[in-house]
């Protein structure tokens, strides 16, 4: 593998509980590294790029995600509530049972519009994540399993579902133009709408 010069990388490393507090990562690389149970309050990442890391456990607060890529990430069982997650790629990363939403500044219920525009989630396995008034627009979901997941009240304006395992998949109250389904997804979503084809 070639580097570039100034990169930083972190290869293999096991970071500790509170390592990362209030820390600022640019154009960094983790690979094989291990966030298990680690808190990210306060921390930043901006264009850096992480390769079969495990991020079982990790704790968001106040968590600024940009422009980054994740591959063959393990990030199940997270909840993204606290994260500014803006224009980055997840490929062939498990991340099952996650939640995305966003809550209105001061309150701990109330919804606010989470923006996942310019990301992409590709051949990612989704499988009963829930997706909350997230703008979705032209975001790349090809060759993912989203088995059992939900989105609710989101923007899914010309998203890409083709390819897209999509048994169980529930579509509330979502804005859905010129999204693009393969065959079987059509059918799935026709099917959880009640219709049967005859």
């Amino acid at each position: 593998m070639l580097y570039n010069v100034g990169v930083i990388y972190y290869r293999g490393k096991r970071f500790l509980a509170d390592e990362l507090v209030s820390r600022s990562f640019e154009r960094e690389k983790f690979v094989g590294c291990k966030f298990e149970g680690v808190g990210l309050r306060l921390t930043s990442f901006e264009c850096c790029q992480f390769g079969e890391c495990d991020f079982s456990g990790v704790r968001f607060d106040l968590t600024r995600v940009v422009e980054c890529k994740f591959a063959g990430c393990k990030l199940s069982n997270l909840d993204f509530v606290e994260v500014k997650l803006k224009r980055s790629i997840f490929e062939e990363c498990v991340m099952e049972n996650c939640v995305f939403q966003e809550l209105k500044l001061g309150s701990g219920y109330e919804k606010a519009w989470k923006d996942l525009r310019g990301g992409g989630f590709n051949r990612v396995n989704l499988s009963r994540s829930i997706f909350v008034k997230c703008r979705l627009n032209e975001v790349n979901f090809g060759g993912s399993n989203l088995k059992g997941t939900g989105f609710e009240g989101c923007d899914l304006t010309r998203v890409d579902l083709v390819g897209v395992g999509m048994e169980n998949t529930v579509f509330e109250n979502c804005k859905i133009s010129g999204t693009r389904l393969g065959m079987e997804g059509f059918l799935r979503f026709g099917e959880g709408k009640g219709f049967v084809l005859g």
